[in-house]
């Protein structure tokens, strides 16, 4: 990464491996993980985790723990008695299809088409019509029916994986379509986020929630990671579709990225973001991507303690919920593992 740290791919290697086993040493041998009991958001990221860092039989354990205790009778990944998709509320109204996609994904990879196959189909039988996009979630659990690029970057890569390529160019195409001016108010200050049927602009029930729905570049704490999901993903599908349009609106997301206060100021330590940047870098050699991976790369990996755990921001060791926590480390574990990748093809090689 810099002619300074000679050391650097090695210390990727050993944060995957330290990330992973923290991760794992949390399951039970029916697959359950300690104190979490049935509740979704411990869980589906963590299928993915195991696929791409080699844990292959905790991630196989995982996997059959979701598809015996945390699908409905409606074939709806959910948690509890099957009626709500997590006792986090939050995660409910703002991702609850966005978790399928990290599940399907992570199916696939471990070799369970089918689940997976199934997973993207419910999703695709949501896909909306007339822009193509995929909402939010079930009315029953997420309200008023709205379009979001977070959910659609999850659900499109997981159509991408696992060949659902129909489906994938249309959210493509949506998230392309929501950076065209028509669709942004202001894009000096922020990014809208959120449509329905018909492109309208969705507004949040309350100032609490404006985050899920406009990005606003003048203050701190934003979702950065909406609009990097969307970078990355649509970095991916352009090797697949040739659409040069889908590669300019990849780079109109980094510009959100690397506009936020965090990113100037250093700071900016978001595994997506991290991951986006190292993706454009190499659809595009421009070393501005590069050298942007590279800053924030350096601040995901000062996120994670000596034991392997990721805090939950810049500064390591913060406590929450041990779901939340597990969530958090089995993300930023996959996001190594895909920068020790973008490493083997390059992505720093002209900084040795």
């Amino acid at each position: 990464m810099q002619a300074n740290e000679p050391d650097f791919r090695e210390k990727l290697k050993a944060s995957v491996i330290k990330g992973a086993e923290w991760v794992v040493q949390h399951q039970k041998e029916d697959g359950e993980l300690a104190d979490c009991g049935k509740e979704l958001v411990a869980y589906y990221k963590m299928v993915q985790m195991a696929a791409v860092t080699g844990q292959i039989q905790p991630g196989i354990r995982c996997l059959q723990y979701i598809k015996n205790n945390l699908v409905n009778s409606n074939g709806e990944l959910c948690s509890g008695d099957g009626t709500i998709k997590t006792y986090f509320e939050h995660f409910q109204l703002n991702y609850a299809n966005y978790i399928d996609g990290w599940v399907a994904i992570g199916s696939w990879l471990l070799g369970d088409y089918a689940f997976a196959n199934q997973i993207c189909n419910n999703l695709i039988a949501q896909q909306c019509p007339n822009h193509g996009g995929i909402p939010t979630g079930p009315e029953k659990w997420v309200g008023l029916q709205r379009y979001d690029v977070l959910t659609n970057a999850s659900s499109g890569r997981a159509f991408l994986l696992c060949g659902k390529h129909d489906a994938v160019l249309r959210i493509a195409d949506f998230l392309t379509e929501v950076t065209h001016q028509k669709h942004q108010r202001d894009r000096t200050t922020g990014l809208d986020m959120s449509f329905d049927t018909e492109w309208n602009h969705v507004e949040p029930p309350s100032e609490d929630d404006r985050v899920h729905y406009r990005l606003d570049l003048t203050q701190k704490g934003e979702r950065i990671f909406c609009p990097a999901f969307a970078c990355s993903f649509l970095c991916e599908v352009s090797q697949i579709s040739g659409n040069s349009a889908h590669l300019d609106a990849a780079k109109t997301y980094f510009d959100v990225i690397v506009s936020s206060i965090e990113f100037k100021e250093g700071s900016l330590s978001n595994g997506k973001s991290g991951w986006a940047s190292g993706m454009l870098g190499l659809a595009t050699g421009d070393r501005f991507c590069k050298e942007a991976s590279a800053q924030i790369v350096r601040k995901v990996l000062a996120r994670q303690k000596t034991d392997g755990e990721f805090g939950s921001s810049s500064v390591a060791g913060e406590e929450g919920p041990l779901p939340r926590r597990l969530e958090s480390t089995a993300e930023h574990t996959t996001w190594d593992a895909h920068y020790l990748r973008m490493d083997s093809l390059g992505l720093w090689s002209y900084l040795d």
